[in-house]
């Protein structure tokens, strides 16, 4: 159902989905299961999450991945399509997804990333076809600067505070990206690929944008945009260091 509008608030959303491909790699490995070893390395796993930045992903210890977190990865698996997680062989990362600086405040965000490695066997030609999904579980963002402004801060976001019963507030990221391959058509090379949906819910204070020069319509026209641009340009940033890799790797 639909969740209860605060006063005074409406949502804006913002949607981007695309599908990158790396340069055509020339297909250099001896077999399926040496590719299935090369996908599985935890420096690709690494890659795929570094994006552009060079900041920090750390791995959750297992101790911290508590039921809410874990529950909360099913859900957000559930609403765009991913596969069901699992404790054992599944890992959550602490991603920092950049800092916004303003007027003496930093905020920091740090978002925790379900990471989930499978693989399809097709016997008939003997290959396998491995699999990353990424699933977005949460971001909890960390404000630094002097501390009247960052009380300030999380009166005005609600930041620190819990929905009346108790709840934690809806999620507002949904992002879903899976990484894999395809053969060319001549079967002597393929490419990485990277299938990505975001979508980024705004509460946005009604009488600000009745001021703003723009239609809601608009408003979410440019802010899609401008949410496919960033997701582009993280992404774009990987799939040359994979193929890099993989030819440094076999070569």
């Amino acid at each position: 159902g639909k969740r209860s509008k605060s006063k005074g608030m409406t949502s804006l959303h913002f949607r981007g989905e695309k599908t990158y491909k790396s340069e055509p790699v020339p297909l250099i490995h001896a077999n399926p299961h040496d590719f299935s070893s090369f996908f599985s390395d935890n420096e690709v796993r690494s890659l795929i999450l570094n994006g552009d930045r060079e900041d920090s992903i750390e791995i959750l210890p297992q101790s911290e991945v508590s039921d809410k977190i874990f529950d909360l990865w099913i859900k957000q698996s559930q609403i765009v399509g991913g596969l069901h997680p699992s404790l054992n062989d599944d890992v959550v990362f602490r991603v920092n997804t950049g800092t916004i600086n303003f007027s003496g405040l930093k905020i920091k965000s740090n978002s925790l990333i379900g990471v989930k490695y499978l693989e399809e066997s097709d016997e008939s030609n003997d290959t396998i076809k491995p699999e990353y999904q990424l699933v977005f579980i949460k971001d909890s963002p960390i404000v630094k600067g002097p501390r009247v402004l960052v009380w300030i801060y999380n009166q005005l976001t609600g930041s620190n505070k819990p929905t009346k019963d108790g709840t934690e507030k809806e999620q507002t990221v949904r992002a879903f990206s899976r990484f894999s391959y395809e053969a060319t058509p001549d079967g002597k090379s393929f490419v990485f690929s990277v299938q990505s949906k975001l979508e980024v819910i705004v509460e946005f204070p009604s009488l600000l944008l009745k001021i703003m020069p723009v239609s809601k319509e608009k408003a979410e026209e440019q802010g899609s945009a401008s949410v496919l641009k960033a997701m582009g340009k993280d992404i774009e940033a990987v799939l040359p260091k994979v193929r890099k890799y993989y030819l440094k790797t076999f070569e």
